[in-house]
């Protein structure tokens, strides 16, 4: 999300050194009151990279409806919400592989060929027979899931 565009959005911005400093990706996650990043509440991260907005589970976008589900600031929309929300799906938890090692369990992880495209996102609604051919054709598996409850 570009700076400008964080005033688009109605939540807290956390822009100090240590989150310019880091990554949502990093390992392990940026603590914030305690707890990692992504279990505090939603906020807009500016990030060693540029700001994006942290949902946390069971949370919605702030500028959804929540009568008609729609974005009160289409026209105006960032520009990352106008891309589809799909992602590669490369690695997948499997506790059942799991190994005991020198007093602590190694979680196992085992390659998948899946390609996961957000339901919640309205291209990936708009282009579900696209997502599904493109998928097949790299030998992968298309997974629509609804990203929020």
């Amino acid at each position: 999300m570009a700076a400008s565009e964080t005033a688009l959005f109605d939540l807290p911005r956390l822009d100090d050194e240590k989150t310019r400093a880091a990554s949502p990706d990093d390992a392990p996650p940026l603590v914030l009151h305690g707890a990692p990043f992504y279990a505090n509440p939603a906020a807009l991260y500016a990030w060693r990279k540029g700001w994006s907005m942290i949902l946390p589970r069971r949370s919605r976008c702030p500028n959804l409806d929540a009568d008609s589900g729609g974005c009160r600031i289409y026209p105006a929309r960032p520009d990352v919400c106008r891309r589809p929300q799909i992602f590669p799906y490369m690695l997948e938890r499997e506790p059942a592989l799991d190994i005991e090692y020198d007093g602590r369990i190694l979680p196992a992880f085992i390659i998948r060929a899946k390609i996961l495209a957000i339901w919640d996102c309205p291209y990936v609604q708009q282009f579900q027979d696209e997502i599904a051919r493109y998928a097949q054709m790299c030998d992968m598996e298309p997974i629509f899931k609804q990203n929020k409850s």
